[in-house]
């Protein structure tokens, strides 16, 4: 019988680089979950908007969380202040 270890190893090295796994998500600091939370809702200032715009742009992760806000805000419009 082949041992199971040659069989993933003979496999990553034909489509090693094909092959890709989910990471965990990255949770933005709770800071930067609070500049979400108000970008979403449209109260977070133009000068904090360009930081988390760039933030966003170099944790592409946390435009879930984003999302998740939006949706949330229509989902629940009372929700939020």
């Amino acid at each position: 019988m082949t041992d199971p270890f040659t069989i993933i190893s003979e496999f990553l090295e034909r489509c090693g680089g094909e092959v890709q796994g989910r990471s965990l998500e990255e949770l933005p600091p709770p800071e930067v979950q609070s500049q979400i939370e108000a970008f979403a809702r449209g109260t977070l200032e133009a000068s904090s908007r360009e930081a988390l715009v760039q933030l966003l742009h170099d944790h592409p992760e946390w435009i879930g969380r984003l999302a998740e806000e939006v949706k949330s805000l229509r989902t629940n419009p009372g929700k939020h202040p």
